[in-house]
């Protein structure tokens, strides 16, 4: 946990600097908002998106759960450009 922040008049909210620090973001990084519940917001950075897939399919052993898996995340990395 990182503290809190406030969401402005624009929706923009400013990450906390030791967040920035310890997650290595730089100014420029494009990041992945997810929800889920109407209640959990999770932000991650696109370039690693691939990564929490890949291993996310090596626990999977149901292959209709890894192909809707497989499915979604393909129309997100087309959503951050890559594929």
């Amino acid at each position: 946990m990182y503290g809190t922040t406030t969401v402005g008049a624009r929706g923009q909210i400013v990450i906390p600097a030791s967040a920035r620090k310890d997650l290595g973001l730089q100014p420029g990084d494009q990041m992945v908002v997810m929800g889920k519940f109407g209640k959990v917001v999770a932000l991650m950075k696109a370039d690693q998106i691939e990564d929490l897939v890949s291993m996310i399919m090596e626990k999977i052993a149901d292959p209709a759960i890894k192909k809707r898996i497989q499915k979604q995340s393909r129309e997100l990395l087309k959503l951050v450009g890559k594929k």
